[in-house]
């Protein structure tokens, strides 16, 4: 129904705000919406892959459900969890080789300057070093937190 009629596997990112409509979501925020929209289709190709499509919405009905410190607890340890998944030798940071690495382990073929923008958007107080902080920011502006 909301698929691409051409890759089943796909969303056109014009069905995106109806599909979590769909869902119950809010989506009369448009800065929200925007960056929802800019974590799910980066590229801007037109489509969103349907696992991405789905982890997001995953953790944006989570998050909305959920209220209180048991929830806010839960969500640090999950960012943190994600944090790691880059950071896998455990130094506190997120670099250009980390992202690198992500990206070959996903099979995406993501070129070294579209990496280097993704750091230089994320990374807050160190250029091309993305902490915890910054990364909880970019999830938070994404929609996800």
């Amino acid at each position: 129904m909301f698929t691409s009629p051409s890759n089943p596997d796909t969303i056109p990112t014009t069905k995106v705000k109806t599909t979590m409509r769909a869902l119950g979501l809010d989506t009369s925020n448009s800065s929200e919406m925007s960056s929802i929209l800019s974590t799910l289709d980066g590229e801007k190709t037109g489509v969103v892959e349907w696992d991405m499509y789905l982890q997001v919405m995953a953790l944006k009905l989570t998050h909305d459900e959920e209220d209180g410190d048991a929830a806010t607890e839960r969500r640090q340890r999950e960012i943190q969890r994600a944090f790691e998944l880059f950071d896998s030798e455990g130094r506190g940071v997120i670099t250009l080789g980390d992202l690198r690495r992500v990206a070959r382990v996903l099979g995406e073929d993501v070129s070294d300057q579209d990496l280097q923008e993704m750091i230089d958007e994320a990374a807050g107080t160190r250029p091309g070093q993305v902490f915890l902080k910054d990364f909880e920011e970019v999830m938070q502006r994404a929609g996800v937190l």
